[in-house]
């Protein structure tokens, strides 16, 4: 038997990516509908399952809901993406389908092309020892056109916002400075958290 298990919708896709699930056909506004509470991978490095928890919250008197990201290991996993983003597994909020948050170690002073011995070694104590600076992104690939997403993002106990942006523009956007050494938001057992909470329409 094919299709989606009972209580899930299936939404058709499409040759460039795009999904039609119904929820804004009338008007580029949020639709509250059930989340998963937890989306995860399988870890290449450890075979530990990472992902990300769906929970609802309110932040600043505002109704949102919480993605967040618990990277295990995170040194580890920063030395072996040096020039790429680390990626979380997707997830959805709101009915925005396929959405991830993207953790560019880097930096806004990203280099671009190959990477000097002396550029690779300098990024190897930077996510060893710090100060480590980098960005959150949030991307989000299929958002209605004329929908300004509301969000907030947190590296550990550090949150920025709210941020504003028409994601149907430029499926990417977040914040190039916490303002804070990343490495001093870890928690005990060397993991990072990471969220993005998205403001309800």
């Amino acid at each position: 038997v094919s299709g989606a298990p009972p209580g899930l919708e299936a939404s058709p896709a499409f040759a460039d990516g795009t999904t039609d699930d119904g929820f804004f056909e009338q008007s580029p506004s949020l639709s509250s509908i059930p989340s998963r509470g937890f989306s995860g991978y399988l870890d290449s490095d450890g075979g530990q399952l990472e992902g990300v928890h769906i929970s609802t919250v309110t932040v600043q008197g505002l109704e949102c809901e919480r993605a967040e990201w618990r990277i295990g290991q995170l040194t580890t996993k920063l030395r072996g993406c040096m020039g790429r983003a680390l990626v979380s597994s997707p997830f959805s909020a709101f009915g925005l389908q396929d959405l991830r948050l993207m953790v560019c170690p880097e930096g806004k002073e990203a280099a671009k092309g190959p990477r000097s011995k002396r550029q690779k070694e300098l990024y190897t104590k930077k996510v060893a020892e710090g100060p480590l600076d980098g960005c959150l992104k949030l991307k989000v690939p299929d958002s209605p056109a004329g929908l300004e997403l509301q969000y907030f993002l947190k590296v550990g106990s550090s949150r920025r916002g709210p941020f504003r942006h028409y994601f149907s523009e430029n499926t990417v956007s977040g914040c190039d400075d916490f303002g804070v050494d990343w490495l001093k938001e870890l928690d005990p057992d060397c993991s990072l958290t990471v969220c993005v909470e998205i403001v309800k329409a």
